[in-house]
C-alpha cells in the first residue's frame, strides 16, 4: 500500500488490481487507517474529490469484469465551476483481436465534449492508430468552430514538438440538436 500521495497516484495510474482498490476504498472509510488520516489533512472538497475518483476507479474495474465486448474503457463527466459538464470517453477499437493487440496496431478513440461560453460545446475527437493521430472538431456554433480552426496550428505544432505525427484536423459544423418532445403521454410546458 502506498504511503504518500505521489506514490498513491502513481499506483492508481498503473492499474492497481480490483482487490487492492476495494481494500483502499474500505480503508478510506476506517477512521484509524493511514489513508483516512492522510485524507483528513486535505480540505473537505479535495477529500470528496478523492473519494469520488476512488469509487469511480473501483466501478470501472468491476464493470470491466466479464464485459470483454464493451469497448468503452473510461468515461468521465467532470463538473465545471459554471455548472456545465466536461465529458471524456476513451475507447479501444472493438475489432482489435488478440493477434493484433500490439501498440502498433491498436486503435484508440478519445472523445471530449468541451463546454465553451454559456451554452455552446466543442466536440473534439482524437483517433490514435499506428503512431498517428487524427483530430476532428465539431460544434453547432460557427464562431467557436472558426476559433478552433484558427488555433489548431498551435496544437499541431505542439504535437510535433512532442514527436506525435498528426493528420490535418477536420472541422465540421454540426446541425443544432433539437429535442422533440415525446408525443406519447402527458407533456406540460411552462
Amino acid at each position: 500500500m502506498p504511503e504518500n500521495k505521489a506514490t498513491l497516484i502513481q499506483w492508481l495510474r498503473q492499474g492497481a488490481g480490483k482487490p487492492i482498490l476495494l481494500q483502499l476504498l474500505e480503508q478510506s472509510r476506517q477512521a484509524d487507517s493511514p489513508l483516512r488520516q492522510w485524507l483528513q489533512q486535505l480540505p473537505t472538497d479535495k477529500q470528496d474529490e478523492f473519494n469520488a475518483l476512488l469509487k469511480l476507479a473501483v466501478e470501472q474495474r468491476l464493470a470491466a469484469n466479464g464485459k470483454d465486448t464493451d469497448t468503452s474503457l473510461l468515461q468521465l463527466h467532470l463538473l465545471q465551476p459554471n455548472g456545465r459538464e466536461l465529458k471524456l470517453s476513451v475507447e479501444k477499437d472493438p475489432d482489435a483481436s488478440p493477434a493484433r493487440s500490439t501498440e502498433q496496431s491498436s486503435k484508440w478513440t478519445i472523445r471530449l465534449a468541451l463546454p465553451v461560453g454559456q451554452y455552446d460545446t466543442v466536440h473534439a475527437i482524437a483517433v490514435w492508430q499506428q503512431q498517428n493521430l487524427a483530430l476532428a472538431f465539431e460544434s453547432d456554433n460557427r464562431e467557436w468552430l472558426k476559433r478552433t480552426e484558427v488555433l489548431s496550428p498551435v496544437l499541431t505544432e505542439r504535437l510535433a514538438m512532442l514527436g506525435i505525427d498528426s493528420e490535418p484536423a477536420i472541422f465540421t459544423l454540426r446541425p443544432p440538436q433539437v429535442i422533440e418532445p415525446n408525443t406519447e403521454g402527458l407533456s406540460i410546458l411552462i
